[in-house]
């Protein structure tokens, strides 16, 4: 089966900039705009309904910008990205024949008190948030029928025909060219994704050897600060679970509570030690593919069946095209959501899938990487989540100023802990190089590379630990009932060459953090509009609605049961797929319509409320607003040099001459995201099975 490859052909390069015979520097000074952007976070189609309906709220504000009033999406100079995120962030950006106001139900209810039971049950078919409540399963076995006749790579499949064919956009185009960005989305979205190893090695490696060795030798080289301080009642909610499971004879381990940090140095003497043998973070725009991880020699352990040579890695910046000279969206959109790996892993589906199943849909997405010893190499690639889980270390690299992040909890995730103020500093602390002795460094993790590797902030910034400072303001917003939203300011950004972040940057980060329902927006919704649980008397209980339809709202579980009808039969009646049964299938990768717009509503509503700032009892500002963030008020003053730049990770220049290293070029083809896909495939693939045996 031919599965097409991409291949990099790099520009912008940093070596050109360095001619020796280039003239004299000429520097001037400039006044900047800072650079704005809004990071949405991975979580399955969970977080694509969050994103997307933060989006929303955005898009129903106004801001003046240049002297005229927009929308304020158009205050975002990029949206960045990550797994369940990169729905809504590239259906918003190249949605066709529509508009912004459209495509994100800008004209909808904002206001709890507005919310009645009907509209609880209507999804404009127009907005993107339709697409969130249908079923993935037909839309997988087309892919798999289009795998099958014509050898079409299948998760870009399934991710254009589902999210992207619904809303006229052209498949297998250029973009740029052919696929451009809609004239009234004005921010630049970026899409974070993995390089997951040799291609000849998938998925092998990434499942026996990845991340492993980089763990031991950060386990061997100890804690750079063991007793780093960490929020007093925070620890507390973590000790409160503990006991809670021991007293049901759950064991648990020591050290759930002892915290330390990695310095993004230890980090990289480890990945030294251990030769890089980790995923990869690479992000990408339309137009321009890139990762700033620093160069060094990549080596791969042999597997229990597949060897492959070592690459020498650098960083590079450049754009991408399959063998037929085309970067399609829905490539790009299958880059930034595939959790293949994981599902084809031997511990989840890899041993029960049908072996015809796994050829159609075991190849990977694959990319030719230039290497520093003027050769490529195959490369596969995978969603980012192996890397990050937010969308934030893309936008810090590309020196955005201002970061506002969407902080995706699932109702997966939930299972863990339905306190609100347990997850902001148990999602932050990895930026600020924090672990735990436990989970943090657990190999098998999925996601586990980010826990120590993104180490972007210094926790001190500012003389406080951000994430005490987090921890207060959150519980005070928490205490008035309002939604948990706040910014951390003039964070000082650190060198970490693994995303390739560079110190003396400063970035002022606001998070937004939907767990559960702010008291301030259940008081005003109408009780007829969400009436309780049969057995309860309150709409809501312990944060979140005791109604079943809505019962994880906004934190969703993209999970059905579903009751299969008629058996699928070839045209001379032989059962081909048996479906004439009742059968749990534990994902459909679709939301219910209820909880898809009450989190619709609520979003906006957080956006709308904390629009002009936000207080503690007491009268206190804790957030100063989003209109405050999004203002132009702030200038950067920056120096420019007509000469060439003589800083920066060096980039592979795009007229290095390449040759495969022997390879063929036509062979090579989350966090809470992995959750998602495994129950549907795990269901699909051994219905579908019987039909290519």
């Amino acid at each position: 089966m031919r599965t097409p490859s991409i291949e990099i052909f790099l520009a912008l390069s940093l070596a050109l900039l360095n001619d020796v015979g280039a003239a004299k520097s000429k520097n001037r000074k400039v006044e900047e705009k800072p650079k704005i952007g809004l990071a949405l976070a991975g979580g399955s189609i969970t977080a694509a309904n969050i994103c997307g309906s933060t989006m929303r709220g955005f898009q129903q504000q106004r801001i003046m910008i240049d002297g005229e009033e927009r929308p304020a999406m158009d205050a975002f100079d990029y949206t960045s990205g990550l797994s369940g995120g990169n729905f809504p962030n590239l259906m918003y950006a190249f949605a066709t024949d529509t508009t912004s106001d459209e495509i994100l139900d800008a004209d909808g209810i904002n206001d709890p008190t507005q919310i009645t039971a009907e509209a609880l049950r209507e999804v404009p078919e127009k907005s993107m948030f339709a697409q969130f409540t249908k079923t993935i399963i037909p839309t997988v076995l087309r892919a798999m029928a289009g795998s099958f006749v014509f050898g079409w790579e299948f998760w870009p499949q399934v991710v254009y025909y589902h999210f992207l064919e619904p809303l006229g956009i052209p498949a297998h185009q250029q973009m740029g060219t052919d696929v451009k960005q809609r004239e009234d989305a004005k921010p630049t979205p970026v899409v974070e994704f993995s390089m997951t190893g040799p291609a000849e090695g998938y998925p092998d490696w990434l499942h026996e050897h990845a991340s492993r060795k980089v763990i031991a030798e950060l386990r061997e080289a100890g804690a750079a600060d063991p007793n780093v301080e960490m929020p007093e009642d925070w620890i507390e909610i973590i000790r409160a679970s503990v006991d809670a499971a021991m007293a049901i004879g759950i064991e648990i381990p020591p050290g759930y509570d002892e915290f330390y940090q990695v310095s993004p140095e230890s980090v990289m003497n480890a990945l030294e030690n251990s030769k890089y043998q980790v995923p990869v973070p690479f992000f990408s725009t339309p137009d321009e593919v890139s990762s700033l991880f620093t160069a060094g020699r990549l080596e791969f352990d042999p597997t229990s069946n597949k060897t492959a040579e070592p690459v020498d890695f650098v960083p590079y910046v450049g754009s991408a095209s399959d063998e037929d000279g085309i970067f399609s969206l829905e490539r790009l959109l299958g880059l930034g959501t595939a959790l293949l790996p994981i599902i084809l892993s031997p511990n989840l589906m890899g041993s029960i899938i049908p072996a015809k199943i796994e050829e159609l849909i075991g190849d990977p997405l694959t990319l030719s990487v230039p290497t520093a010893d003027g050769n490529m190499r195959i490369m596969s690639f995978a969603d980012g989540g192996y890397n990050d889980a937010t969308g934030i270390p893309a936008l810090v690299a590309l020196k955005v100023r201002k970061i506002i992040s969407v902080q995706v909890i699932t109702g997966q995730a939930l299972t863990l802990s339905r306190d609100p103020l347990y997850w902001p500093v148990a999602n932050m602390k990895r930026f600020f190089g924090v672990v735990d002795r436990l989970s943090d460094l657990n190999p098998d993790s999925f996601g586990i590379s980010g826990a120590f590797s993104n180490h972007i902030f210094d926790l001190y910034s500012n003389d406080e630990n951000q994430l005490v400072k987090l921890q207060a303001m959150l519980k005070k917003l928490h205490e008035a009932g309002n939604p948990l939203i706040a910014t951390l300011h003039n964070l000082n950004v650190v060198d970490n060459p693994f995303w390739g972040t560079e110190a003396g940057e400063v970035v002022d980060l606001t998070l937004i953090f939907p767990i559960g329902v702010p008291k301030r927006f259940s008081d005003q919704i109408p009780p007829d509009a969400v009436p309780p649980a049969e057995n309860k008397t309150s709409m809501i209980d312990n944060g979140f609605f005791t109604n079943l339809n809505l019962n994880f709202a906004p934190n969703s579980l993209s999970q059905r049961n579903i009751v299969l009808g008629e058996d699928i039969e070839d045209e001379e009646g032989n059962v081909i797929i048996p479906l004439e049964y009742e059968i749990e299938l534990p994902l459909e990768f679709k939301l219910g319509v209820e909880e898809t717009r009450m989190t619709n509503f609520l979003l906006s509503w957080m956006v709308k409320d904390a629009w002009e700032g936000l207080q503690d009892v007491e009268g206190n500002v804790i957030f100063e607003g989003f209109k405050s963030v999004l203002e132009m008020t702030e200038v950067v003053n920056a120096t420019v040099s007509d000469a060439p730049s003589t800083t920066g990770p060096e980039v592979m220049s795009a007229d290095d001459e390449r040759s495969p290293e022997g390879q063929d070029d036509s062979s090579g083809g989350v966090h809470n995201f992995a959750c998602s896909y495994v129950g549907l495939l795990v269901g699909a693939f051994v219905f579908a099975g019987a039909a290519f045996s």
